[in-house]
């Protein structure tokens, strides 16, 4: 283990392996499972637990993963909470401020680094190749808006909830 600055905890093979601090003061990190938090190069206030949680984060900070691979793809990526197996585990741009709790909730491929604000808990909720164009969506049951591509404002509530729309703003159901 490579770890500098204050107040890091790193229990597990490989995790925080990189983190450098960029001054005095910087950590604050918490790493716990195999390649937890594993790229942080100057990251600050992380949490990952489980298997490979955030391992590709560089300097994304206050993130908060639980969950095996949860917000495992995710690099500058900052305020996001993922709890659950794989939840917002393909965030391959970089979102800010969203909250994914459930297997695999919110785990649409994020392309854009505009996609903020998201919320889904369920089970495959928000699991289309997500947009800038869906921020502000909320997503409650397993496979609500398990289709959506791009539509901001929307709110699904329930078992299967809009799970077909594709595109569309400020849907309610």
């Amino acid at each position: 283990v490579n770890v500098a600055g204050n107040y890091n905890t790193a229990i597990g093979h490989q995790a925080l392996e990189t983190f450098e601090a960029s001054s005095d003061g910087d950590g604050n990190n918490t790493a716990v499972g195999i390649n937890a938090l594993q790229a942080a190069t100057t990251s600050i206030n992380n949490t990952a637990v489980g298997a490979f949680a955030s391992d590709v984060i560089t300097t994304g900070s206050s993130n908060t993963s639980v969950g095996s691979s949860a917000l495992g793809t995710a690099t500058t990526s900052t305020n996001n909470v993922a709890v659950g197996y794989r939840a917002l585990s393909e965030m391959r741009a970089n979102g800010d401020g969203n909250v994914a709790i459930g297997k695999d909730a919110i785990m649409g491929n994020i392309l854009d680094e505009d996609v903020n604000y998201l919320v889904g808990i369920g089970n495959a909720c928000l699991v289309g190749e997500l947009t800038a164009a869906t921020s502000g969506t909320i997503a409650i049951g397993t496979n609500a808006l398990a289709s959506l591509t791009s539509g901001e404002r929307n709110l699904a509530i329930g078992y299967q909830s809009l799970q077909d729309l594709t595109d569309g703003d400020d849907n309610v159901m």
